[in-house]
């Protein structure tokens, strides 16, 4: 049995995990952001962090809680647990059978489903596909240009400074590209700069993708296809390989 107390109004159920109950109430309190299948066996959602860690503990009674206890630091709390219920969200029961590697990839125990995590202190982002796949989501600001020159070539410099919009926008995006590419990969040991290149970015209201060439590994170069979003002020890619 699983008891929950939500606004002052307890609910009791009976079976299935607490985790997956959770996601249910927290519809109630917190609406997921965005949930979409880009393609039929792939789902992408976005969670919109818009609750204190205060407000979420008393409003839901979980042992979820307790299981990221550890951690100290309010906001990386905030985005363990929204992304905990993002992915019980998607896929009820998936949460507890998410273990990683010595890379820091997420694995789906006993299961052929792929998954990747992002998250920053305003969104939670996941992944989930039946084939290898990979997202990043960053808060668009000046970082990501001022350290251009380290994930970045001229030839690819030049190509961003050509974008239609914000450039600060570009390059965040460019980050992101590169970094889905190497969570897509998952084998760690990869040099932005010299094994991932971008040969086309496109990001206006009529297309938002971009492809790179990725060279790591068997000396092959790998043409990979990367869709682009933007939420607010998080700038989102992901690729599942194609």
């Amino acid at each position: 049995m699983s008891v929950f107390i939500v606004h002052d109004v307890e609910y009791i159920f009976l079976g299935k995990s607490k985790l997956h109950y959770l996601a249910v109430l927290l519809n109630l309190i917190m609406p997921i952001f965005s949930i979409s299948k880009p393609s039929p066996f792939s789902t992408l959602g976005i969670w919109k962090i818009s609750e204190s860690l205060s407000e979420l503990d008393t409003s839901v009674n979980s042992s979820l809680f307790s299981k990221f206890e550890f951690i100290r630091y309010t906001p990386v709390k905030l985005q363990k647990i929204c992304t905990a219920l993002l992915i019980e969200k998607i896929h009820p029961g998936l949460h507890g059978k998410i273990t990683y590697t010595e890379n820091g990839k997420p694995e789906i125990l006993n299961s052929t489903l792929h998954i990747s995590i992002s998250h920053n202190i305003n969104f939670s982002v996941v992944l989930i596909s039946n084939i290898a796949c990979g997202v990043d989501a960053e808060l668009v600001s000046h970082k990501a240009e001022k350290i251009k020159n380290k994930f970045l070539c001229p030839e690819e410099i030049k190509l961003l400074e050509n974008v239609d919009g914000n450039q600060n926008e570009a390059f965040t995006l460019a980050w992101c590209i590169k970094e889905s590419v190497f969570k897509w990969y998952a084998k760690g040991n990869v040099n932005f700069k010299e094994h991932i290149g971008i040969k086309k970015m496109l990001f206006n209201k009529n297309k938002r993708e971009a492809s790179v060439i990725f060279s790591k590994g068997e000396g092959e170069n790998k043409n990979i296809r990367l869709h682009l979003q933007k939420f607010e002020d998080c700038a989102v890619a992901y690729t599942l390989g194609e």
